[in-house]
C-alpha cells in the first residue's frame, strides 16, 4: 500500500535517476563537486541519488538506506546484514537521520573516514530537501485520513497513463462511495462520521498492496490506482473490502456499506477513464448499492 508515501517512501533512486543526473567527472579532493551537486536541487530523491552515486563511485558500497522520521528511501539492492554499516547524519548540535550502507566488504579505517567526509556534505542539503518534501506531502495529503487528495490523484493518474503507454502495459482505477454515509453523519454527528471515514481508509490499506495508491477526494468518495492490468485483482480487493466492512463494529453500527466502480485503462485520456469509472460507480449505486460494477 502506497498511501502517498506519507511516512515511508521506498524507491530505487539510484537506477531511476542516474541516467538523468549522474555525470562522469574528475573530482577535487575536497569533494566540492559533490557539494555543488547536492545544493543544486531541493528534490530529496535527486539529492540522495547524487550522494549515493558518489559513495558507490569511491567505496565498496552496494546499497544505501536513508531513514528519517518523515521519509525512508533505499536503493533496491540494499541488504541489511552483518556487513551493514549504520551512521547517524548529524552536526555538532543534532542528528537528523540515519544512513545505512550495504558493503561488499568491511570498510577500512581510511574508507570509513572517506565515507564520513562525504556524509558531512549531505547534512544541509538533506535538511533543505526534507522541508520541501514535507510541504509537498501536506499539499497532496487528505488531512483526515492521510491518504492522497484529489490533486495527487490527478497527478498520479497522468503519470500512470504515461508509464503504461511507454511500457505497453495497463492499470485499473477503482472509485468508492460509502452507502448511507450522509444519514449516519447527520444521525450520529460529524465526530462519528470522521471516525467512519478513518476506519474505511484503514480498511483500504489492509485490502490493498504496497504498490497501490490510495486517495480520498473529500466527503465519502475514495479511489485506488492499481498498477495491475488484470481486473481479477480489483475483484479480490473489492471482496476484501466488503469482508472487512462486515467485520467492523463501527461501520456495521452506522449501517455503512460501499459501492464500487472499476475500469481498466484502455488507451483513454485521464478524463475518459475517470468518466467510465465514475459511470460504473453510479451504476452500482443505482443497482442497489453495496456492489461493484466494471466499466
Amino acid at each position: 500500500m502506497d498511501i502517498l508515501n506519507t511516512h515511508t517512501l521506498s524507491s530505487d533512486i539510484f537506477s531511476r535517476l542516474k541516467k538523468h543526473f549522474f555525470l562522469k567527472r574528475t573530482e577535487p579532493a575536497d569533494y566540492q563537486y559533490l557539494s555543488d551537486r547536492l545544493h543544486s536541487t531541493l528534490d530529496i530523491n535527486q539529492v540522495l541519488a547524487f550522494y549515493i552515486n558518489e559513495v558507490q563511485y569511491r567505496l565498496p558500497i552496494t546499497g544505501v538506506r536513508f531513514l528519517h522520521p518523515e521519509v525512508t528511501l533505499n536503493t533496491s539492492n540494499f541488504v541489511d546484514d552483518e556487513k551493514t554499516l549504520s551512521l547517524p547524519l548529524d552536526s555538532q548540535h543534532s542528528s537528523v537521520a540515519q544512513l545505512s550502507y550495504s558493503c561488499s566488504q568491511s570498510l577500512t579505517a581510511s574508507q570509513t573516514a572517506t565515507l564520513l567526509a562525504l556524509q558531512k556534505k549531505l547534512y544541509q542539503p538533506i535538511l533543505n530537501s526534507v522541508k520541501v518534501y514535507k510541504l509537498e506531502k501536506n499539499n497532496r495529503t487528505d488531512y483526515l485520513t492521510g491518504l492522497g487528495n484529489r490533486a495527487f490523484f490527478d497527478e498520479q493518474l497522468t503519470r500512470m497513463i504515461e508509464q503504461s503507454r511507454r511500457h505497453q502495459s495497463s492499470f485499473a482505477v477503482m472509485l468508492f462511495d460509502l452507502d448511507n454515509f450522509k444519514f449516519a453523519n447527520d444521525q450520529y454527528g460529524h465526530a462519528v462520521g470522521d471516525q467512519v471515514l478513518k476506519n474505511f481508509a484503514e480498511i483500504l490499506g489492509h485490502a490493498t498492496r504496497k504498490t497501490d495508491f490510495l486517495f480520498r477526494f473529500g466527503g465519502d468518495e475514495f479511489a485506488i490506482l492499481i498498477d495491475q492490468e488484470n481486473l481479477k485483482t480489483t475483484e479480490i480487493i473489492a471482496q476484501r473490502i466488503h469482508s472487512y466492512i462486515r467485520q467492523s463494529e463501527r461501520l456495521k453500527a452506522a449501517n455503512i456499506s460501499v459501492s464500487i466502480g472499476c475500469a481498466k485503462w484502455q488507451q483513454d485520456t485521464s478524463e475518459e477513464i475517470f468518466r467510465r469509472v465514475d459511470n460504473a460507480l453510479y451504476a452500482a449505486k443505482f443497482a442497489g448499492k453495496n456492489q461493484i460494477k466494471v466499466a
